[in-house]
């Protein structure tokens, strides 16, 4: 217990020091829980717009996840380390792009769809595009 809360302080002492490490903290703090509302809605939209694709949107959702997940965690990481010597802000500008794509790809999947395929592949390029933040962001700090 007490080796915990002296964790936490260094690293409070070391966010509080360092103006960049506690912005892509928050931001990334932001967009976990953003992560964890998305994974909570996206089965009750898609029951409840298209209820006869319970089945299909169960395997697809699943292997959606774990496969371009994987993929865009892979790419963005490979790509920001091989491109940051070159550009240095190359990193954010990725993180702030695939937050604009995203965005897009999920207002199209959930404010106009189509039907369930159309909102579907919207939703995986979503999931293709945004997946990689995690890579780029810890990678930043």
């Amino acid at each position: 217990s007490g080796n915990i809360i002296k964790r936490l302080k260094e690293a409070i002492q070391i966010l509080t020091k360092s103006e960049t490490a506690w912005n892509v903290t928050l931001a990334v703090s932001c967009r976990k829980f953003s992560d964890m509302i998305l994974g909570a809605y996206l089965p009750v939209f898609f029951m409840t717009k298209f209820p006869m694709y319970k089945a299909k949107f169960a395997f697809l959702n699943g292997l959606c996840l774990a496969v371009l997940g994987l993929v865009s965690n892979m790419l963005s990481g490979t790509i920001g380390d091989a491109l940051e010597k070159k550009y240095p802000l190359i990193k954010s500008q990725m993180l702030a792009g695939s937050a604009f794509i995203s965005s897009a790809a999920l207002a199209t999947s959930f404010l106009a769809p189509v039907n369930f395929y159309v909102s579907f592949i919207v939703y995986t390029i979503h999931m293709l595009v945004s997946s990689g933040y995690q890579t780029l962001a810890i990678t930043m700090i």
